[in-house]
């Protein structure tokens, strides 16, 4: 019998950021202003969210559906459901319309409705329309919803005949519901005569919302983001959680010991990265300032390679501690340094967590950047399933724990309070042909097989349908038995698209740009994304996969050749090609910067790589976020390393004659930072040097940032190993320096 466990159902919300606004509005007299809106004014928006590190989803669930569509029994459940999704974000947008009323029959056809939302039958007695409940559920009555919800009344006398209501008791239905809005709380924006106007309010609401919830001089850093999306893979990984208090307890042990790292081992979906995500979590409730650094590699907003880890936990030192120290700018000498980098922690522990190593793109020939000693203050706990880089690990003789399987009683309490939690039980008997097999020792296969369970509607076939999953060969066969359960239910022509797509991007999609390339509706891709909840875990916005067993069936049931097995080399490549055509026609972003080159890249489309990569907008987008690396790799994939020279050295000429003051010595510095750290110093000198030149123009030859730009390019020559040109350089700036902040 094992110590006693518990199970751990997480509320938490993605704290990742993401503004997701639900549009309420009438259906037919309200086409022109949605299409104004999501045509003009929410693009833009979009593109300011992101240059705070923000995604914004609009969520407008009539935008492309037909009335028929929306007159189906599920819709106002999926409404209803998309606003808490959405709160506390939501627009309302009213004319002379009372909007469809649903019957008992319509509401009738979702059988969870009634049982979720009971209120809805005294909405239905009262005949309530689908526009007044969502504004009642989302707005009226929930106070918490204020300074983030508005309100749109259209001017009556511009709205056209056909969409005015000629029943008397609707329109009276119509006057008390803007009434109650006009003395509620909530702003609300009177007689807006066209789409154009109404665009030119929504714009200034949520441009002050923005501004309030994102500030820009809060923007976060490029480490930041990478905080947030490990945090965020962190929370998925806890979700229903069994905790098992012996691991916890030998975690506990092993920070307070001298151990060398301990190496955490298990197979995959055995809930390894399970278990150091609540042991983290936990840790964090009891030690709060402790400096921990959590890295998953199954990650997908982040790189997947051994100098990727390393950058990150010298930057997190650099800043815990605000080292001046510079940053090693080679490969060689991020690996080389990284045990001294490590050695800069003192006075306290740093609790290095290293998740899936057996994951790197790298593989296990590179673990030689792992030091074999690591230094006293350093706690490390790795994790790996068995295979290569368990066996280099084993070379430095770490002390290892091996995480075994679910027993029967685990698994049983697992079946009771996972289910429970939705107001479901199982049989007895139902419950131990669950528990029976071996299969569902395994803690992802128990989760989504209970998880199908959950969704299926029959009691009458249940025990065939455990029967059927429990009967799955391994979990890669039991993904495939989910996918074509979810093609039956939601059809093929939007499951493969969505997912497929899903599979191609690099570190998953937004809902927008899912709407966009997949080419479905808003309705559509509601109804199925909240399907796939359990299956796809949303990190800053972007929806990914949530296990690589899931991308494995996606990869198998819709890239592979028939009867082969192996992916198929033209489907991938017309998969990469579609999201980067997507990509081509939006203006630059972070998510541009990092979708399009990659898909290029990995297309094989040279040219048009060269061609992605050379706007200067572009590469400002890499260096804004300090990409240098990723930047050169893709050059060296185009090809010779002085046709970028060439093609950036032009461009920007052009780019800064167009630039404000402010932008063209950034511009030029970053330019010149980028030559210089590719090791193209000649390339990098004329750069610098305009930047001097621009900086004594702009702001005086005895300004701190012309001593700046003095030392840069003194730091340059030094590199080449001009000293005589170099030391004047140094001299001058230390000169500006000394009477601007005095000697000391």
């Amino acid at each position: 019998m094992s110590s006693p466990s518990q199970i751990i159902h997480t509320t938490d919300q993605d704290k990742t950021p993401e503004i997701r606004i639900f549009i309420s509005s009438t259906f037919r007299d309200m086409q022109d202003e949605r299409e104004y809106l999501i045509k003009h004014i929410f693009p833009e928006l979009r593109a300011v969210c992101r240059d705070r590190g923000v995604e914004f989803t609009e969520i407008d669930l009539r935008w492309g559906v037909t009335e028929e569509e929306a007159q189906q029994g599920k819709v106002v459940k999926i409404c209803l459901e998309e606003i808490d999704r959405c709160r506390p974000y939501f627009i309302g947008i009213l004319g002379e319309r009372y909007g469809w009323t649903p019957n008992k029959q319509d509401v009738q056809k979702d059988k969870d409705l009634l049982t979720t939302y009971p209120w809805i039958n005294e909405c239905i007695e009262n005949g309530i329309s689908v526009t007044e409940m969502e504004v009642l559920y989302g707005v009226l009555n929930n106070p918490r919803m204020e300074d983030n919800t508005f309100f749109y009344f259209r001017d009556a006398a511009s709205t056209k005949k056909e969409f005015r209501e000629s029943d008397p008791s609707l329109q009276d239905k119509l006057t008390d519901l803007k009434n109650r809005i006009r003395q509620s709380s909530f702003p609300v924006h009177e007689d807006f005569p066209d789409p154009v106007k109404l665009g030119e309010l929504v714009r200034n609401d949520l441009l002050q919302v923005i501004n309030k919830n994102f500030p820009l001089d809060e923007a976060p850093s490029p480490l930041e983001q990478q905080r947030r999306a490990h945090n965020a893979y962190a929370l998925t990984r806890r979700k229903a959680y069994v905790v098992r208090p012996h691991y916890i307890e030998m975690l506990d042990n092993h920070i307070e010991s001298e151990e060398q790292p301990l190496v955490i081992i298990g197979d995959s979906g055995s809930g390894k990265s399970s278990l150091v995500s609540y042991w983290v979590h936990n840790y964090r409730k009891k030690a709060p300032s402790a400096f921990i650094i959590t890295h998953f590699v199954g990650a997908a907003s982040v790189g997947s390679g051994h100098l990727g880890i390393i950058q990150r936990v010298m930057e997190e030192i650099k800043e815990r501690y605000e080292l001046q120290d510079p940053l090693p700018t080679t490969p060689e000498e991020l690996v080389q340094e990284f045990p001294t980098w490590l050695a800069k922690v003192q006075q306290e522990k740093l609790i290095l967590v290293l998740d899936a190593l057996d994951r790197l793109t790298d593989e296990a020939q590179y673990l030689r950047w792992l030091p074999r000693h690591f230094p006293p203050h350093i706690r490390a706990i790795l994790s790996v399933t068995h295979g290569a880089t368990l066996e280099e690990l084993k070379k430095n003789e770490f002390p290892t724990h091996e995480i075994v399987l679910l027993d029967e009683d685990e698994r049983d309490q697992l079946v009771v309070s996972y289910l429970g939690q939705f107001r479901k039980a199982l049989s007895y008997d139902q419950r131990l042909a669950i528990i029976s097999d071996e299969k569902t020792a395994n803690p992802l296969f128990l989760r989504t097989l209970l998880e199908e369970l959950r969704i299926f509607g029959l009691f009458e076939e249940l025990d065939s349908r455990i029967e059927h999953y429990v009967g799955s060969r391994d979990l890669s066969d039991l993904f495939q038995r989910v996918l074509a359960r979810m093609e039956h239910d939601y059809g093929e022509s939007l499951l493969r698209p969505v997912l497929s797509l899903l599979w191609a991007s690099r570190h998953g999609l937004s809902e927008t740009e899912m709407l966009e390339i997949a080419g479905v509706n808003r309705l559509q891709l509601s109804v199925l994304l909240q399907a796939l909840e359990f299956q796809l875990m949303r990190q800053s916005g972007l929806l990914d996969f949530y296990h690589i067993f899931l991308r494995q069936a996606v990869e198998r049931r819709y890239y592979c050749s028939e009867g082969t097995g192996s992916p198929s080399v033209e489907t991938i490549h017309e998969a990469r090609l579609q999201i980067a055509n997507y990509f081509e026609n939006v203006e630059s972003s972070p998510r541009k910067a990092e979708e399009l080159p990659w898909q290029l890249s990995e297309a094989g489309e040279k040219n048009r790589l060269k061609f992605s990569l050379a706007p200067i907008p572009m590469f400002l987008e890499f260096a804004s976020n300090e990409k240098y690396y990723e930047l050169l790799g893709y050059w060296r994939n185009v090809g010779d390393l002085s046709m970028m020279e060439d093609i950036y050295t032009t461009n920007i000429a052009v780019y800064a004659a167009e630039s404000s003051n402010d932008h063209e010595i950034p511009t030029y510095d970053a330019l010149a930072n980028y030559f210089q750290q590719s090791g193209r110093f000649a390339a990098a000198e004329p750069l610098f040097e305009k930047t001097l030149e621009l900086s004594e123009e702009i702001y005086g030859p005895e300004d701190s940032r012309t001593a700046e730009s003095c030392f840069k390019l003194a730091v340059l020559l030094k590199d080449k190993g001009n000293l005589k040109e170099a030391i004047p350089l140094c001299m001058r700036a230390l000169d500006i320096r000394q009477r601007m902040l005095g000697p000391d």
